[in-house]
């Protein structure tokens, strides 16, 4: 008898919606030690995010959907002008796994284009405001009471979860989260970082190589640094601002890894430096080597509570 999908209601500030867990696990955890920098970055990221399982669905949190391993959104509760990513990875599933056959966009009069934007029957981009109000009716603050409402939102929720939680779309979730640190590491320049890239700042021009650090401490630092980036970018070059104009990460690693991670560990910003800080170093102790977490070396403490 095939076990039934479990669909949760949750509350998340103002915003409300369905959540379904990952049900099948991404990675094998040697994976994560002999491979690339990066891939441990991902690796760190996706274990936070989804707790490593495919089809992992939050939907109360304004975003209308937020799927993957990487928890991609459909649209950005703060700036609700321009679609979030979601639809670029959805279009690059529709290459090898037709997403209609799960989805049911062209119910909707919608469809992917080769952009990666969700599009009407018109070819005009859909609002967020649309897509976040049919898939989390009203305003992503689903009313668990309203029957028609829920069970809207509750099909949408399933529709993304078999999608997802297929492991034949497995192969593109890894590759476009990888994919989108490099490119975000070399082309993005913020003035929060004086214009330079992330690549520029900590990797020496060499963010693809699969091992661009000497020790331990800048590897498990900057993988920490991805992990809170991928929730929230500004706050992340914020603080990795504050570290390398403290100590320089190319000639003092050791003391700037651990100042970046002591100002996550400290962070104010949403659950940063409780939550997010204790269920990532819990992750990390399975994968970095133990003095980084105990003893007089120790760039990654446990929170004192």
């Amino acid at each position: 008898m095939t076990k039934k999908t479990k669909v949760i209601f949750r509350q998340i500030g103002s915003f409300s919606g369905p959540v379904i867990h990952g049900t099948f696990p991404a990675f094998a955890k040697e994976m994560t030690l002999g491979n690339s920098h990066l891939v441990r970055a991902f690796w760190l990221t996706t274990m936070v995010e989804s707790g490593g399982m495919l089809g992992t669905i939050m939907m109360a949190d304004g975003t209308g959907v937020t799927a993957g391993l990487e928890q991609v959104v459909a649209v950005y509760p703060r700036d609700m002008k321009v679609q979030g990513p979601l639809f670029k990875m959805l279009n690059r599933i529709n290459a090898t796994t037709y997403i209609d056959d799960y989805l049911g966009l062209s119910q909707c009069g919608w469809r992917i284009s080769e952009d990666g934007v969700l599009r009407d029957k018109f070819g005009a981009p859909v609002p967020p405001k649309k897509i976040r109000d049919t898939f989390t009716p009203m305003g992503g603050k689903v009313n668990q009471r309203s029957k028609a409402d829920w069970e809207q939102a509750s099909e949408w929720a399933l529709r993304f979860h078999n999608l997802f939680g297929s492991q034949s779309t497995s192969r593109v979730q890894y590759q476009c989260g990888i994919e989108q640190q490099t490119k975000f590491a070399k082309r993005f320049k913020s003035q929060k970082l004086n214009y330079e890239s992330v690549e520029e700042v900590c990797y020496d021009g060499e963010v693809q190589n699969p091992n661009p650090f000497n020790d331990h401490h800048m590897d498990l630092a900057m993988c920490m640094w991805w992990n809170y980036k991928t929730n929230a970018p500004s706050p992340a070059l914020t603080a990795l601002n504050e570290a390398r104009l403290t100590f320089d990460p190319k000639t003092d690693s050791h003391q700037f890894a651990k100042c970046l991670l002591n100002r996550l560990r400290t962070s104010r910003y949403g659950r940063w430096g409780t939550n997010r800080y204790d269920r990532s170093r819990e992750c990390a102790l399975s994968v970095w080597p133990s003095e980084l977490f105990e003893g007089p070396d120790a760039v990654m403490p446990a929170r004192k509570k």
